[in-house]
């Protein structure tokens, strides 16, 4: 009766954790570690997420881009660069699509 209460207290606290990582069209709860801006003005981001798990192309295996025609392009770099800074987790979705990744927002949350 023991092992099973344990077991079930185990569960709890496995099922009310967060998720922290790259899967599908996002990146949940993940660190920034790089920015690089390219000459062009493309903006990529690696997080400490595992990018190879999105649906789309991460350029090498690692990076998201902020295209430099994107209309928010600033208010998300802004974003990513305080989120790197602070050591703050937030989310990035990306676009669904089996091309590059371009991100299509930021998500941060305190």
């Amino acid at each position: 009766m023991k092992k099973i209460l344990i077991s079930l207290m185990a569960l709890g606290t496995l099922s009310t954790a967060t998720y922290a990582g790259c899967s599908g069209g996002a990146c949940s709860s993940v660190k920034i570690d790089s920015i690089l801006i390219l000459a062009n003005g493309t903006i990529t981001v690696g997080t400490s997420g595992t990018e190879t798990g999105l649906t789309c192309a991460a350029a090498g295996g690692k990076y998201l881009a902020i295209d430099a025609n994107a209309v928010g392009k600033n208010a998300m770099y802004s974003a990513l660069l305080t989120a790197q800074t602070t050591k703050a987790t937030l989310s990035i979705r990306t676009n669904d699509d089996a091309g590059a990744c371009n991100i299509a927002y930021v998500f941060s949350k305190s």
